[in-house]
């Protein structure tokens, strides 16, 4: 059964066994107050593959729609993308100790979008959408590793086969899971 991320069951209480719901009632309260202080309970901790896989898609498709920018290797690859329209070469667009010199190469993006401000924004657009629908797969992956699958004959490779696939996207974005 594919369960929220309450901490709330109804199938654990029933008016038949007062007693027991009541006592229930205040380990949920327990599991709500740890949740706020450190962000996950006792009940996070029985499975947590299960709670990863039912927290993490809903917090990317949040993460895409509050999101205010895009990883830098977006944007690159849009660049690279309208190398021509740009009338530059690769190798002058890429400084090649870009990660050591950051200064001198924030310059040069923004002597890019001086020199070309339209197709910058429009590259700028481009490199936002991309990584929107990079976050909205991860999570469409991610739901499918968790939930899809049961009804195909073979629901369980299937399942594998895109928890793989997002965990891997979610490696290689996770650095860039800010904004």
């Amino acid at each position: 059964m594919h369960r929220t991320s309450s901490v709330f069951y109804l199938s654990d209480y029933s008016i038949r066994r007062p007693i027991s719901s009541i006592l229930q009632f205040f380990s949920d309260l327990k599991c709500c107050l740890d949740r706020i202080r450190k962000g996950y309970c006792e009940k996070d901790l029985w499975e947590i593959d299960t709670w990863f896989l039912n927290v993490m898609p809903d917090m990317l498709e949040e993460f895409n729609r509050c999101k205010n920018s895009y990883p830098q290797t977006f944007l690159e690859q849009y660049i690279q993308k309208h190398e021509k329209e740009l009338s530059v070469s690769k190798e002058k667009f890429f400084i090649p100790d870009a990660r050591e010199f950051p200064e001198l190469y924030e310059k040069f993006f923004i002597s890019i979008a001086r020199e070309f401000p339209e197709l910058y924004e429009k590259i700028e657009t481009e490199a936002y959408e991309a990584w929107g629908s990079t976050l909205l797969e991860m999570a469409d992956l991610m739901r499918k590793g968790w939930c899809a699958g049961w009804k195909l004959k073979d629901g369980w490779e299937y399942r594998l086969q895109c928890r793989k696939k997002a965990l891997e996207m979610f490696q290689t974005y996770f650095n860039d899971l800010w904004d």
